[in-house]
Formats: C-alpha cells, structure tokens, sequence
C-alpha cells in the first residue's frame, strides 16, 4: 500500500498536480494534547483520507443529522470556522483543541474551498466540558466522577448522542450508573477504546468503553489495519479511521492532524447521528445493532470488532427481518445482502498511478525531442 501512495505521489509530481490529501495532511500540525494549540496557519482543500473512505455524503441523500444533538465531553468545543453560526450549544475556549477537533468530525459544515466536513454537517454539538489529564498515544483521561457528570449533563442538555473524548482508566460504580440512566433515557454513548504503549497488554480498558451499553470504537489506519495503538478487547464493537486524521483547528478555517480512538469514536458518532435523525424512532440496542450489520467486515474481527462503520448503509439499508441481537460471536452475524462493499482504495491508488504513468511518459517522450539531455538531467527519483 505504501509503494502504490509513492508511486502515485511521484506521478502526480511529473504532471504538475495537486498532491494528494494524504500527502497534504502529513505536512500539517498535530493535536497533541499535551500544550495549547492556535488556530493552525494551514487549510488542506483535498478530501481527506478518512472521509474518502468512509463516505458520509453518500447518506446525505437521506439525511444530513438534522435536527439530531451530539454532545463532545472533553476539555472543551471552541468554534472553528466549520462549526459556526450556532452549530455548536455552550462553546468554551478549547485549550488543546482536541475537543474540538472531534467536535468537526462529527458535525463540521464545508468551509470556502476546503472540502473537509463531518460526518453529519447539520447535526448541533453540545459542549460539556470537563477536567482533562495530558496523554500520550491515548485520549485524554478524567476522572470518572467528572465523566458521569459530564453525561449526566449531556443527557439533561438534550443530547441524542454522547461522545466521550475524555476516558477514565479505571472502573467507577458512578460512572456506569450515568451510563445506565443514558441507555434509559435512550440516548446512544459512544466512546474510544483502550489504548496499549509498547509492548503492554493488548487487553487494555479504558471506561465507559468497556460497559454495557456503550458503543465501543476501535482505531483503524489507511491500510484498513487496526492502529498500533488500539487495543484487543471484548470491549471493540466497531472501527473507524483513527490514524492522521484532518480535522478542524479550536478557531478559524485551519486544519490540524491527530490519531486516537477517541477519534475514531467521532466518526461513529456522527453516523450515530445520521441514524437518529432518519430513524428517531430506534432504540439504543436498534440504533447499536444497526451499526453492528452494516459495518464493513474486517479479517481482524478481535481488533475492529464488527468492522468498520458504514454511514451509507447504517441509514439507507433495510436489514432482514431475521436479523438478530448481535450478542452471539461475530461470526452469527446476518449482514444485509444489499450493504456496499468497502471501497478498494489501493487498487484505485493503483490504477491512478498506471493511468498518471501513461500520460507522463508520453509528456516526457515530447519533452525529450527538444532538451532530452537537460530533461535526463534533472530525472526525478521516488523517494525509498
């Protein structure tokens, strides 16, 4: 996969293009965490990797989250040129950005020529804010009473839809009991699951993630593997883009790049969001077992859990009346006849190099006729 990018980034440099948003986005500043971040100076135009893959605007047609409340628990939600105009309840100036960040993935509108947007551009983000921890190659941690308050708060504000940016790294009664009462209330939890350094455990938890109820979401990169990061776990229901992700700045139109389950949860969370607003009236178990059968199959079921989420056929598919609570193992699972495939992007990647190697070659037989030497001299050489 990583020679079909070169070669076709080394195609698009012989023609003169645009390079390619993956490219665009490996330039740009991360979200770390760790220090405050300023608007970024930098605006990608390209669509990014992750919404090329997952293709949200194919369930547009159906619904766009319209009058569905996501609410972002994290450090904060600022308002960022993608989630103006009263997009956003409560705004708060985001610190670190990471709140914000997943804010965008969610709910971000297209902003002048830059062709980023949320999975469920219509949808309004609530912002609860809580006490977040630095961290490293995991979401931001907070303390579990925080957490439970933070939905608490979520599901009082009127939220549809909790994303948790923030985790706890250890069990709470509290924490699982607002859980419980947010299923009662039938309002979906989403949250990233735990993360693993090193050589650590691959059954790593984080909470809520690893409660009933609370759809679990596991980090995929752009070879459609699970992230080094993401850990194996039971808790793992389904997975999303998680790897150099694009997503907003905490203001103005810029763009920063981040990995984390946590936004691999947003991702899920917005098609959530797109669910609930072509079928308000699902339950929390329909809305989960919708995602469930409709996801992309993956042949790391222990790491991606039930696949990789699919907008398009979480809203428009008509599953079998057969089907099933997906309680059982993975492998029971009735999956709607009519769902689509996941797209193939390293054969279309391919198939851009090929087709760009052509044009080129005849580009540069031209050019030979007149400078064959000084063309020969400046020959460009892919990086290895």
């Amino acid at each position: 996969m990583r020679r079909s990018v070169a070669v076709a980034a080394a195609v698009l440099v012989l023609l003169g293009a645009t390079p390619a948003a993956a490219s665009a986005a490996e330039e740009l500043p991360s979200v770390t965490g760790n220090d405050c971040v300023p608007g970024s100076p930098d605006t990608v135009t390209d669509v990014p990797w992750a919404q090329t893959w997952l293709q949200p605007e194919r369930a547009w047609e159906l619904t766009d989250g319209r009058g569905v409340t996501v609410a972002v628990v994290d450090g904060g939600v600022g308002t960022p040129s993608s989630l103006s105009g009263g997009a956003v309840k409560q705004s708060a100036t985001d610190c670190s950005g990471h709140g914000t960040f997943l804010a965008s993935l969610v709910a971000g509108r297209p902003v002048g020529e830059a062709a980023f947007s949320g999975v469920a551009p219509a949808a309004t983000i609530l912002n609860v804010e809580v006490a977040t921890g630095a961290y490293a190659s995991g979401p931001p941690v907070a303390p579990p009473d925080e957490l439970a308050d933070g939905i608490r708060a979520a599901v009082s504000g009127g939220a549809g839809v909790v994303l948790l940016g923030a985790v706890s790294t250890g069990p709470s009664a509290d924490l699982a009991d607002a859980v419980r009462a947010a299923v009662r209330a039938n309002v979906v939890v989403v949250s990233g699951v735990g993360t693993v350094r090193g050589s650590d455990s691959r059954l790593a938890e984080s909470y809520p993630s690893a409660y009933d109820g609370v759809i679990g979401v596991a980090a995929m990169q752009l070879t459609g593997e699970v992230a080094t990061f993401s850990a194996f776990s039971d808790d793992v229901d389904l997975a999303a883009p998680g790897v150099g992700v694009l997503g907003a700045a905490p203001k103005g139109p810029g763009h920063y790049v981040t990995d984390g389950t946590a936004v691999a949860a947003a991702f899920v969370a917005g098609t959530v969001a797109l669910v609930r607003s072509y079928r308000p009236d699902l339950t929390v178990a329909d809305v989960t077992e919708r995602l469930r059968l409709t996801a992309a199959p993956t042949a790391q079921r222990a790491a991606l859990g039930y696949g990789v989420v699919n907008p398009a056929a979480a809203v428009g598919d008509e599953l079998p009346a057969s089907a099933g609570r997906t309680s059982d193992a993975v492998t029971t699972v009735a999956v709607a006849p009519d769902r689509p495939p996941v797209t193939d992007h390293t054969a279309g990647l391919i198939a851009v190099a090929v087709a760009g190697t052509g044009l080129a070659a005849a580009a540069l037989a031209a050019f030979a006729g007149v400078v064959v030497r000084r063309g020969r001299a400046r020959r460009w050489r892919a990086p290895s």
